[in-house]
């Protein structure tokens, strides 16, 4: 990869934020709420370099807080990918890691950071090596076999990690087809836990499509899974199906929808995009059975925006922690939903977002939800000044019984100071009606902050 970099086009950026935080409930606590001031620093770095035949994409940062007390006081966040191209037009490899800092358990307290001392985090670290090998049959096929090794650790002892082994294999239509579209897969995966328990998913599908015309393409799956998990279930497995259509009414415009069913009930999935030059609407739904390592997947540092213009991927904020799923062994049903819709005018833009997950966990009788509805306006009041304000709606339940609803408001200003260089200032109140004893909670924070890139 090094030789094939060596020509590479490369841009780098360092930067560094200083901030200070008073918050009147460090511990996020229902009856001894103490007031505290943390000095943070936070360094990062952001570099890009892509050749004929490689390239490798890092966005980093390291947070560094003056607490020094029972929780960790660096808060690491790391996105890094790789790809390399080491036999032409046949063999590749691709690398990815990760480094966040995510809740243990988000139905119990925890903050929007990890600058609250509730015991409540573990910083997550993640590694994948993907090679695969790529042929094509004089437009009559493509094939495509993949392997992928990851690992998954956490900070905290008590948490176990994980590692798993997948194969990917598949024979797709080639462009003589016109406008038939065929494709036979199998995929196989196996984890394995620290503490001994493992979990197997297996599966081999056939897939036809057509498209119709211009807008329209109609698809289907048929296959069957074999999988191998801990389960009060009766089955685990099964015959699986769904059918649906692509319909794209302009290049702009996109709907995926799928109906079918698998061993755990009827499914659907939805994927819905509408782009205009100011404003996009997405929404996705979808039924699948997954894990809580798979759930927590999340993009550490976006690199575009939702218009798909290229972005700061860091912008000097303190780093917040990742509240998707419980860390444990268990496979989970997850049916959920997400919804956003950016507009985006010459001076203000406004974004709003919706989110809601049902996770049937399949070892027990648990059951969890989590919805959230959240508002974020940013309004330019002068070539170098601008305000933004943010309002977070959270739900939480276990088994049906309300548990938490969590109201998050803020309020700040950001100034440019020069070409590379701002200051803010934001004030953020966040306030915790639980059901269960001492895990309700009301936090008052202001935090002023420093940012320079180099």
């Amino acid at each position: 990869m090094s030789f094939s970099l060596q020509a590479a086009d490369w841009s780098k950026t360092v930067g560094i934020s200083t901030s200070v935080v008073y918050t009147d409930n460090a511990n996020l606590s229902e009856t001894q709420e103490d007031d505290e001031i943390s000095l943070l620093f936070t360094p990062n770095i952001t570099i890009k370099g892509e050749g004929a035949r490689a390239s490798v994409d890092i966005a980093g940062a390291l947070q560094l807080d003056s607490r020094g007390k029972g929780s960790d006081s660096t808060n690491p966040r790391l996105r890094a990918n790789a790809d390399a191209e080491l036999v032409e037009r046949v063999f590749f490899v691709d690398l990815e890691s990760t480094i966040t800092q995510d809740a243990i358990n988000p139905y119990s307290p925890v903050g929007s950071d990890a600058l609250n001392d509730t015991g409540n985090v573990t910083t997550t670290y993640t590694y994948t090596i993907s090679p695969y090998l790529v042929g094509r049959f004089k437009g009559y096929a493509d094939f495509q076999a993949r392997y992928s090794y990851d690992e998954v650790s956490y900070s905290k002892n008590n948490l176990d990690g994980s590692n798993r082994h997948s194969l990917t294999l598949g024979l797709t239509s080639g462009t003589r087809f016109g406008r038939l579209n065929w494709g036979v897969s199998a995929r196989q995966s196996e984890t394995e836990y620290d503490n001994n328990r493992s979990t197997e998913f297996s599966s081999a599908d056939i897939n036809l499509g057509y498209r119709i015309n211009r807008a329209w393409q109609v698809n289907t799956t048929f296959g069957k899974e074999w999988n191998d998990y801990t389960s009060i279930q009766s089955d685990t497995e099964g015959d699986r199906w769904d059918v649906g259509f692509i319909w794209t009414p302009s290049p702009r415009t996109s709907v995926d929808l799928k109906i079918g069913n698998r061993f755990f009930g009827d499914t659907t999935s939805l994927n819905f995009s509408h782009k205009s030059k100011r404003s996009v609407l997405e929404a996705s739904y979808s039924q699948d059975l997954t894990n809580s390592r798979s759930l927590r997947d999340q993009d550490i540092f976006s690199a575009e925006d939702p218009f798909g213009d290229l972005i700061d991927p860091i912008t000097g904020d303190i780093l917040p922690v990742g509240v998707l799923s419980t860390i444990n062994d268990s496979t989970i049903v997850d049916k959920r939903f997400d919804a956003s819709y950016t507009l985006k005018g010459r001076r203000s833009t406004l974004t709003i977002k919706a989110h809601h997950s049902q996770q049937t966990h399949q070892d027990s009788t648990r059951d969890v939800e989590q919805t959230s509805f959240g508002i974020d306006a940013t309004r330019s009041l002068t070539g170098k000044l601008s305000a933004n304000a943010s309002l977070t709606l959270r739900e939480l339940s276990q088994n049906s019984s309300s548990d938490a609803d969590i109201v998050g408001i803020s309020l700040g200003v950001d100034r440019k100071l020069g070409q590379n260089s701002s200051v803010s200032l934001k004030y953020r109140i966040t306030d915790r009606d639980s059901d269960q004893a001492g895990s309700s909670y009301t936090e008052n924070r202001i935090t002023a902050s420093l940012s320079a890139d180099f």
